[in-house]
């Protein structure tokens, strides 16, 4: 996705002390609320197996977001780069970080626009809308529907061109979070935060997470490699659209294992499967193997997991369902870390 970058100044600013406390006071409600829960399943328990996840519902907006778009709006305010005064945030968003940019620019005074696609569930919708700034401009656009990922950034950029210059008369601040090392950086600040608090636990052996833009990924990837460098890393795709496991072993290998790749690539796991849109923070090379998933193995995990009394989203149930998979032919004693992305109540 390309935007019009942030103007930068060479050399960082003292922020007020005011701001200072603000940003204080926000990193200290996502401390208190990180958690890493364990899950329990007849797979483990009958593989002799463990897992934990972290558990992002219980971060504010319930997205795993708000720590990463936090770092980024703070570094770009001490860059000198922008400001509630002069600036408006804008982002693209499947659900989950659009809820977070809001309620950021809600708690910082920023105004901001979200662009999202129309067809995402009414629920997640009214998640973005309900945390948006209740003064200024504080917009949520729609785009096409069908189009998912690939036409949200159509539209995007679209409107970029159109507003060079800026826009109610002020600039554009382009988060772009899936372009920043920044985001990257954060989720592995956060993971590496929750092994520090737990560190009576065995190392991770596996760790299942989703396959999005790559920046949760990788910033889980590299936090749980510096605490145990054998940790293995496997993706969850939906197997309608197995965009990363195309681009790390290619179509062949994909058609080899699976079949054929069906050509409309819609889905239900999102914030994954972004078909035809290419990430640059997403590290190929810390990915071990790829497991895309039939739609109602993931719906029949979700189903199981409720009835447990633990409601989690698609993309979480999917991640939850391959844990139970990989347990079933793992060595007894194994340690399983996965992540509950968003509740059920998004979808």
């Amino acid at each position: 996705m390309t935007s019009l970058p942030l103007e930068s100044n060479s050399h960082e600013l003292p922020l007020s002390l005011e701001r200072q406390r603000q940003f204080e006071e926000i990193r200290t409600e996502i401390s208190r609320r990180l958690v890493l829960r364990e899950v329990s399943s007849s797979a483990l328990e009958g593989s002799g197996c463990t897992c934990h996840a972290w558990d992002a519902i219980a971060l504010p907006t319930e997205s795993h977001y708000v720590p990463v778009f936090l770092s980024i709006i703070e570094q770009q305010e001490h860059v000198g780069s922008i400001s509630p005064d002069t600036h408006i945030l804008v982002e693209t968003t499947t659900g989950n970080a659009g809820a977070a940019v809001a309620w950021l620019a809600r708690k910082l005074g920023y105004e901001v626009i979200i662009f999202m696609p129309e067809d995402m569930p009414d629920a997640r919708i009214e998640d973005v809308r309900k945390h948006l700034p209740e003064t200024g401009c504080a917009e949520l656009r729609l785009t096409p529907a069908k189009r998912y990922v690939e036409g949200m950034v159509e539209v995007f950029r679209q409107f970029l061109a159109r507003h060079k210059k800026g826009y109610q008369g002020k600039k554009l601040a382009i988060l772009n979070h899936s372009r920043r090392s920044e985001s990257v950086e954060a989720i592995e600040d956060v993971i590496s935060a929750l092994l520090a608090r737990n560190d009576s636990f065995t190392p991770f052996d596996t760790a299942i997470v989703a396959l999005g833009n790559g920046t949760t990924a990788s910033g889980i990837a590299r936090a749980l490699r510096k605490a145990n460098s054998e940790t293995r890393i496997i993706g969850v795709e939906p197997m309608e659209a197995p965009w990363i496991f195309v681009q790390k072993f290619g179509e062949a290998e994909f058609l080899e294992r699976y079949g054929p790749i069906r050509e409309d690539h819609n889905h239900q796991l999102l914030g994954s499967g972004g078909w035809g849109v290419k990430f640059p923070n997403f590290d190929l090379a810390l990915i071990d193997d790829i497991i895309p998933l039939q739609q109602d193995a993931w719906q029949t995990k979700q189903r199981q997991l409720q009835g447990d009394g633990l409601a989690v989203g698609n993309t979480s149930a999917a991640c939850l369902a391959v844990v139970d998979l990989l347990a079933k032919t793992s060595t007894a004693g194994t340690h399983f870390f996965t992540v509950m992305y968003d509740p059920i109540t998004k979808y």
